[in-house]
């Protein structure tokens, strides 16, 4: 008798927020990852979302998963955050995790992407200058204290979940000026090699 093959990985996302899930849910049918490849849990806030992690990564028992944090620096230490969750992780023997900081909001990422941002809505003039010193590399999106803030501002009514399920479905992966989503990017080719060494989008 032929032995069975071992299931394939499934990723665990943990993230801190209803609207990062609704992003990567967006993205990973941009990319057309297969709904079986992956899980996202959400939660609502950091607050809940730290001491959840050993937990959660102490009593999962699904084989042939792996965790990947994603979490919003807001402007605290990345290094120290980083260094905490890498902690937890070995110590819930989960050394494979991949833990990533958002820099230093989910919509700096978007911010990143003047072509898909723009396309989100009509702009008030007052933003068009601060994309232009975007553009102009004068301002970079990871250096911003609170992006939402500023989208907030420019953009009008902004519902936190239509941009998020419009930026998953048109942020194109490869060029995007945040650098923390370019780490993000790395990150989802390694945990997916199915994945095509460039993300090139539309």
């Amino acid at each position: 008798m032929l032995n069975a093959l071992p299931a394939p990985k499934k990723v665990i996302f943990l993230v801190e927020e209803p609207s990062m899930q609704l992003f990567l849910e967006a993205l990973f049918q941009q990319l057309h990852l297969p709904e079986t490849a992956y899980q996202i849990k959400a939660f609502r806030g950091k607050q809940l979302l730290l001491p959840a992690i050993p937990r959660l990564l102490n009593s999962w028992r699904e084989p042939n998963t792996q965790f990947f944090i994603l979490i919003d620096n807001d402007n605290k230490d990345c290094i120290q955050l980083k260094n905490k969750l890498v902690f937890d992780c070995l110590q819930a023997n989960r050394s494979d995790t991949v833990v990533r900081i958002v820099c230093q909001e989910l919509e700096a990422w978007y911010l990143g992407d003047l072509f898909a941002i723009k396309s989100y809505s009509p702009l008030k003039k007052s933003f068009k200058g601060q994309l232009k010193q975007i553009e102009d590399n004068k301002l970079i999106p990871d250096e911003i204290q609170r992006p939402s803030k500023v989208l907030e501002a420019h953009l009008g009514n902004l519902i936190k979940s239509d941009i998020a399920k419009y930026m998953g479905k048109n942020i194109t992966l490869e060029g995007n000026s945040s650098v923390s989503f370019g780490y993000f990017v790395q990150a989802l080719k390694t945990v997916f090699p199915c994945l095509p060494a460039t993300l090139e989008t539309p």
